[in-house]
């Protein structure tokens, strides 16, 4: 095995201290993060890599890797060449646009068994904290290296997502090229960001549950570049909040952006459907499914179709 287990209590300290400070940013030191890459001790040496369950791990060059991680899925193809790449989630095999990057890959369910798992004899698995703990141990004491990419929350994560792939994998070129990429079509988006900015709030509704993504998460990035004002941010929400009816209509968005095959049930509900957005014929702006809640580089393709809609909506007042 490749990986060790960090004891080093100082050390996990630092790192749970600079994965709080990543999730907390704001939009303006995500875009400073983006463009802060390379070593930060004194020594000129890159900081240990250490995955989210406090592992120690050194480069490797990793030679049949198994992705359980939606998002890693997509750096990964980017990053490794096509045979090093043996199985990926099917989350992204579900119906996703780019799933022909993959070509016959297998994919994993999340619930699969291990028995699927060990199939595919892999040395590394890319996993996520929804991967089940218990399967990750059995995996290690099977001596597969499992690395735990931690939580996704968008921009804040995603480029040191990249760097760490970029180490684990030894394709730190790859990684810094698509980490440069990345930085470009963000400053695309940020430039091409319609003059007028609608006010807007991300809803999910489920029955009369009605669920967010706000600061702290992806749809914050994909609202910020997609050329809205996030009203929930503005009101102090963070995270994922839960909303009461009431609630939505007190916030008083121009726009609610929301999943594709969603508005229907919105402007349907006996309260949302009192909102001037949902009386709107443009007042919904939906998200490909496939984008929505990805927390990786699916937030430059969710902005992307965001600001083609809100130049779709001005072209109609």
């Amino acid at each position: 095995m490749r990986a060790h287990v960090l004891n080093l209590s100082g050390l996990g300290a630092a790192i749970f201290l600079a994965v709080w400070l990543n999730l907390a940013a704001s939009p303006d030191s995500i875009e400073r993060q983006l463009t802060s890459v390379g070593p930060t001790s004194d020594t000129g040496q890159p900081p240990p890599l250490v995955d989210a369950d406090g592992i120690l791990f050194s480069p490797c060059d990793y030679r049949r890797v198994v992705s359980l991680n939606p998002v890693a899925d997509h750096l990964l193809v980017q990053l490794l060449e096509p045979e090093r790449l043996v199985g990926y989630s099917a989350v992204t095999a579900n119906g996703h646009p780019e799933i022909w990057r993959f070509g016959a890959k297998p994919h994993i369910a999340r619930g699969a068994s291990l028995e699927e798992i060990f199939s595919l004899r892999p040395d590394l698995v890319i996993a996520s904290p929804f991967v089940d703990a218990s399967k990750a141990t059995r995996l290690r004491e099977e001596g597969i290296d499992v690395f735990n990419l931690g939580e996704m929350r968008g921009l804040a994560t995603v480029r040191p997502n990249i760097q760490s792939l970029g180490r684990l994998l030894n394709v730190e070129q790859r990684a810094k090229g698509l980490g440069e990429r990345l930085d470009r079509e963000i400053r695309g988006l940020q430039n091409s960001v319609p003059k007028l900015r609608p006010r807007g709030l991300y809803l999910s509704v489920y029955g009369d549950a009605f669920f967010g993504g706000t600061a702290g998460t992806s749809y914050a990035d994909v609202l910020r570049l997609g050329g809205i004002t996030d009203v929930a941010a503005a009101a102090g929400l963070v995270d994922w909040p839960q909303y009461a009816s009431e609630q939505i209509l007190s916030l008083q968005p121009d726009v609610l952006v929301t999943r594709r095959g969603m508005a229907g049930a919105i402007r349907a509900h006996p309260v949302l459907g009192q909102l001037d957005a949902a009386r709107d014929p443009h007042g919904i702006l939906e998200i490909d499914p496939a984008y929505d809640g990805d927390a990786g580089l699916g937030v430059l393709r969710a902005a992307a179709s965001l600001q083609e809609s809100i130049r779709k909506r001005t072209n109609h007042d």
